[in-house]
């Protein structure tokens, strides 16, 4: 993450980064598409995920870079707190708020009624409400970090979608 944002043609664009975490992982959900598709092992895990989170973190403090917390935003809400145990792990009850927020609500029967691996709940993907919370605190993060860059505040580029004269001079000939 580092590398990408210290490289120079990233940084000849002077760009305002964000670092954003990975969300976590519900390990039920993820270990049942885990096995539908055959791996004998859980592709991923709520602990390896927290420490990916922590090193998104690390790295965006270090950079100097603004840091949307994701992870921390979905333990907390569900109801985790540090030195407890990690919700969405297979080591403790299913958490029903992480069960929600990733749930992409994929899961239905194909007509040999087995689940087919294409169609089952990831345990990863978030919902429209993982997903909203994602829009709404970075919003938060921009007109806290960049006052400037707010959406209310940033020039249109092309013109409304709704105002046909002005996409006249847009027009291929």
């Amino acid at each position: 993450m580092k590398k990408i944002v210290k490289n120079a043609a990233v940084q000849a664009h002077n760009p305002r980064v964000v670092m954003i975490t990975a969300p976590p992982v519900d390990e039920y959900q993820l270990w049942f598409a885990d096995q539908a598709k055959g791996r004998p092992q859980p592709s991923r895990t709520a602990e390896r995920t927290k420490s990916y989170a922590d090193a998104a973190r690390e790295a965006g403090n270090e950079l100097g870079a603004a840091v949307l917390d994701i992870w921390t935003l979905f333990m907390t809400k569900a109801g985790w707190s540090q030195g407890k145990p990690l919700p969405g792990s297979r080591d403790v009850p299913q958490n029903s708020v992480l069960m929600d927020l990733l749930h992409d609500g994929t899961l239905r029967r194909v007509p040999t009624t087995e689940f087919s691996p294409l169609t089952l709940p990831s345990g990863l993907h978030l919902n429209p409400s993982g997903y909203r919370i994602i829009h709404d605190e970075l919003l938060k993060l921009v007109a806290a970090t960049w006052p400037d860059q707010t959406p209310e505040r940033l020039p249109f580029v092309l013109p409304a979608w709704d105002d046909p004269d002005q996409w006249k001079k847009y027009e291929i000939k």
